[in-house]
Formats: C-alpha cells, structure tokens, sequence
C-alpha cells in the first residue's frame, strides 16, 4: 500500500475501489461522478492559466519575456504542488472545513456505533425476560444516546439509524434483535483490528464472552496506548481463509440436511481431505481427515440449530473483514457503515413488541 497521499493518489484509490462497485452501489456512482467532475475542472484551470502562455511561445518563439513566463508557469506549478502535498486529511471529496478523522479513528467510531445497536438490542432482550432490568423507561437508551452525542457521531448517522436507535423500548422485531446480536462476531473482529492484545475467536468455535467483547467495545480507549496499531492485510488474508471455508463447509451441510437451498460447493466436497489439512496447517483446526471439527464434534454431527447460528458468524465476520479490507485500501469506512446501516432497516416495526422469547 503506497504512502503517497496526494491528492491524486486519492483519486486513484476512489477510483480502484468504486468503479468495480458501480453497478450495484448509488454511492460508488456518485463518488466516480465528483472525481471525474473534479478531475474535468482541474484541466479546465490549468488549461485556462498556461493555455495562452504556450500560445505566445508558439506565435512569438518567446525570447526574455517567454522564459519569465516560463519561471512564472513552474513557480505556479511548483506552489499547487505543495499545497496538495502539505494539504493533508483535509483534501476530501467534498466540502469540509474539519480535518477528516484518521482511519483508526474512523473504524473506532464505526464500532462505537455497531457496539450502540448491539447494546440496545440485548437491552431489549432483558426488558422483555422474566426478570426485567429495574430501570425507568427511557434511561438506558438516553444514555446510549447520549454516549454517541459525546463523541460527536449522532448527527453523523443516517436518519433510518437515529430512528432504530431513539425509538422506545419494546419496539424492535424478533427479527432486528437476532440480526443486531448476530454481528457481535463483528464487534470481536473490531476489536481485534484496533488492539493487539486481543485474539481472535477461531471459527471452530465462534465464541467469546459477549460481554467483554462488547464493553471492550463501549470503553473509551486508552490515548497512549497504540495510538497508531491497526492489524496488516496480511493478517485479515489469514483470518479470511478459514472463514471462507468453514462458511463452504456449513453451507454444503444444511443443504444435504435441506435446510438450505442451493448446490453444493463440489470442490470442497471433492477435495474435503485437502480443506481439513489447509485448515490445520493454519492452525484453525485439528486435522480430521473427513470433516472440521465444530465445537466438541464433527460438522457432520453437530445439531442444526448450532451450524445455522455458527454459519451466521462465519458469513459476518466475512463481510466484516472485507470492509476493513476495503478501509486499509481506500482510507475510507465506506463499506463498514453500510454493513452498520443494513441492521436499521428490519429492527423495529411501528407500534409492535417483540414477540415473546
């Protein structure tokens, strides 16, 4: 990944990341639009400032007063030049007066605001159990609020997300609170991004302690400490893999089971002895020449409640690691506020409690 971080080095970066995503993303359209719009008004400048000084030299062949206009063009090029180069964080695709937050801050945000939506959603959860939390209503959820007014990101949220977060208790989906906890996997990939203490759960397993996982989340960070860690592309390739093929591997087992719809993935099932060797030499499972291991058993043997749910794990820490992915390429959390944004569409109904549990 090149240091470089002009303003056209920018540009090619938006550009690598939106164009393949174009077809599919609104926002990816526009982004290409404002580069090429900027891009455009560039060489209109440049070609209204030394248009007619290469005029001259061509008619007039120039002489003393060419080569002054000559110092004139590079001392002029020579200044914008460092203007981009000194510019900074604060070179956007947009207008802003505010330097743009470096990428761990903006991931930590980013995480600050899932570990919100997963908090409310457990909140929820305990209202509705036997043994309901004794809090009036409105106080846990003001003060969710009010942790995000802080640190200055509740007017950054998009208004379905505002509306998901402020709404009153009782009024979220089944539906919305099961996918909301789902992506605490999420949370522990967050958390292991920005720290370097912090292990990943392998995906044999998929366990942590959710409540570490996300008051590690919701904790203010400690300024000294790594101010500047983020892990490598190196290191999300190495947890990507076996996600991708425990994913393979759930999927290929609920559809003989005919839970699922679909075809099986015949390369894994091919080639199952190879898979489990790669999944062992990486050290994310024990060899067992004829399945992975899940949990205490084989996959072939676990129960289909437990390779639904760890099947949901794998395809969220996938899309997960996939927008840090994109984040360490572009700069930018683009693709991580969109995986946040899908939790608000099905987490509340207008005026229906979530069913019983």
């Amino acid at each position: 990944m090149s240091h470089d971080d002009n303003l056209f080095s920018r540009f090619w970066r938006q550009l690598r990341f939106d164009v393949p995503r174009m077809r599919t993303h609104a926002t990816s359209r526009r982004r290409v639009g404002i580069v090429f719009l900027t891009v455009l008004f560039l060489i209109l400048v440049f070609s209204a400032i030394y248009g007619p000084f290469a005029l001259f030299e061509y008619k007039f062949g120039g002489g003393a007063v060419g080569i002054a206009f000559v110092v004139i063009m590079y001392a002029l090029a020579f200044g914008l030049r460092r203007g981009f180069k000194n510019s900074g964080n604060t070179i956007a695709l947009g207008i802003s007066t505010a330097p743009a937050p470096s990428l761990r801050q903006a991931i930590f945000n980013q995480r600050l605001i899932l570990a919100t939506i997963i908090n409310r959603a457990a909140f929820e959860i305990a209202q509705q159990s036997r043994n309901p939390l004794n809090l009036e209503t409105g106080i846990a959820r003001a003060a969710m609020l009010d942790r995000l007014r802080a640190e200055s990101l509740w007017e950054t949220l998009p208004t379905p997300l505002r509306e998901c977060l402020a709404a009153p208790e009782g009024s979220w989906t089944k539906e919305g609170v099961g996918k909301a906890l789902l992506h605490l996997d999420a949370i522990a990939v967050l958390n292991w991004m920005l720290n370097p203490q912090v292990e990943l759960a392998s995906m044999r397993t998929a366990s942590s302690d959710g409540r570490d996982t996300l008051r590690l989340a919701l904790l203010k960070p400690d300024p000294i400490a790594e101010p500047n860690f983020l892990r490598t592309e190196t290191e999300l390739q190495a947890q990507h893999d076996p996600a991708v093929i425990y994913l393979k591997r759930l999927t290929n087992e609920l559809i003989k089971r005919g839970v699922a719809n679909g075809e099986l993935e015949m390369t894994l099932e091919e080639h199952a002895c190879a898979y489990m060797a790669y999944a062992a030499s990486i050290g994310e499972a024990e060899f067992v020449a004829e399945d992975l291991p899940l949990g205490g058993v084989l996959v072939s043997e676990a129960p289909t409640e437990d390779i639904l749910h760890l099947r949901g794990v794998a395809a969220v820490r996938l899309v997960t690691l996939q927008a840090l992915h994109d984040a360490l390429f572009t700069k930018q959390t683009v693709a991580l506020q969109e995986m946040i944004l899908s939790l608000a569409s099905p987490a509340r109904t207008a005026a229906a409690p979530i069913p019983a549990w």
